[in-house]
């Protein structure tokens, strides 16, 4: 069976360092059983196609697009591709970019799926992260006199117009493929009525898998607590976190909160947009310099390394629509605190394997570290259940029949 991924990802030559890291998974696992080829872009001049050892990959440029799509000519070689690889499935990974409008709207034809990474519309309802408006304003910086697309309030009447396009993809799209109960939930009011919903798992990444399991024997006196992320929005919800940090610092004066993802510090000044310079503020008015680490970009190899060096995994999303980092974390059997948001609740549908908070309740959060980093005995609890829940959750093995299973279906339709 040949299966096309149309994808926003460059899997060949790479380790994932940035979201889309299940791609690089589910192409481990699944690569053996079909012949996959992978179609994506980047800031290239023309296109470029190279054959690896499991999968070959066409790489296109950045084409300029105009009312959300390619231009004509642009299309055709697109089309060219596809029509190259004659592919029996054709798996569009995301709403986000403009390959799900090309087929919702039958400018290029194939039996395709739509994958549902995460929802814009979702995205937009939480947008500003429990940001008052007072704090709203105070991200009013240089880059937003400069360029006023970058302030809060406009860059999130933005997401209206992708919304809508997002929005058409769904209702367009016979074949949508899930990865949590509440995304389902979601698409119930966006889907027309002789749309497949499937149900499909998401892989971690092979270091996972490879990796020693967290112990609890990382001294309590100078904990660790670690986080990651992609990208910097204030529904991801780090002025959260770091208000609950200055709660916690008295008591744990040798506290560290290491953060994998940008290193905002390292953003040059006109590139800072005003988001940032209001966490950057808020770490010296809270007085957390050096509480607070950002580490940059991490390979799957540096976060296994990160997470058995925490006493505690926190992600304090305002949404997530299943979330590959605290699956690994869940996996490796690291204490989690987890934001009740989005499908994060999901983890503990069977038994309960993490902590979970309010996503604006920077209160509740600092008690809730404070509780495991205070009871070794229900951090190690905690850890020994999400160690049996993940192990089942994530096996490889199941992961790749259910796939298969999704493509053999969506083939012989």
């Amino acid at each position: 069976m040949k299966v096309l991924w149309i994808s926003n990802c460059i899997l060949g030559g790479k380790e994932s360092i940035a979201s889309g890291s299940w791609l690089f998974g589910m192409k481990n696992i699944i690569s053996n059983n079909v012949k996959l080829f992978n179609l994506t872009s980047s800031y290239i001049s023309e296109t470029n196609h190279k054959k690896y050892n499991d999968f070959e990959e066409y790489i296109i440029p950045n084409y300029s697009l105009i009312n959300g799509l390619p231009k004509e000519i642009d299309i055709c070689q697109i089309k060219k591709i596809i029509d190259e690889i004659e592919p029996d499935i054709i798996h569009i990974w995301g709403t986000e970019a403009y390959w799900g409008l090309l087929f919702s709207r039958g400018i290029l034809k194939g039996n395709y799926i739509l994958e549902i990474q995460g929802l814009l519309s979702s995205c937009y309802n939480v947008f500003y992260g429990g940001l008052s408006i007072h704090e709203i304003f105070k991200c009013f910086h240089f880059k937003e006199l400069v360029k006023l697309n970058s302030f809060l309030p406009v860059s999130r009447e933005k997401l209206k117009k992708q919304i809508n396009r997002e929005d058409e993809i769904i209702s367009n799209s016979i074949n949508i493929s899930t990865q949590s109960d509440w995304v389902r939930n979601q698409l119930k009011f966006k889907i027309n009525g002789s749309s497949q919903i499937f149900k499909t798992l998401v892989p971690i990444r092979s270091p996972f898998y490879n990796s020693a399991k967290w112990d609890n024997s990382i001294p309590n006196y100078s904990p660790t607590i670690f986080l990651s992320i992609s990208y910097v929005l204030p529904f991801k919800g780090l002025h959260i976190v770091f208000k609950s940090i200055s709660l916690l610092k008295k008591k744990y004066p040798g506290l560290k909160l290491n953060i994998a993802g940008p290193n905002i510090y390292l953003i040059p000044y006109y590139k800072k947009d005003g988001y940032i310079h209001f966490l950057i503020s808020l770490i010296k008015k809270l007085g957390l310099n050096e509480c607070i680490h950002f580490l940059g970009s991490l390979n799957a190899q540096e976060i296994c390394r990160q997470l058995l060096n925490s006493n505690i995994f926190i992600n304090p999303s305002f949404v997530e629509s299943y979330s590959v980092a605290s699956a690994e974390a869940l996996y490796l059997g690291v204490p989690s605190i987890l934001s009740f948001a989005g499908a994060m609740p999901n983890f503990s549908n069977e038994n309960k394997i993490a902590l979970y908070y309010s996503p604006m309740d920077y209160i509740d959060l600092a008690s809730k570290i404070d509780i495991i980093l205070e009871n070794n005995d229900l951090a190690k609890s905690f850890s020994s259940k999400s160690i049996f829940r993940m192990s089942q959750f994530c096996d490889p093995e199941l992961i790749k029949n259910v796939q298969l299973t999704i493509y053999d279906k969506i083939k012989f339709e």
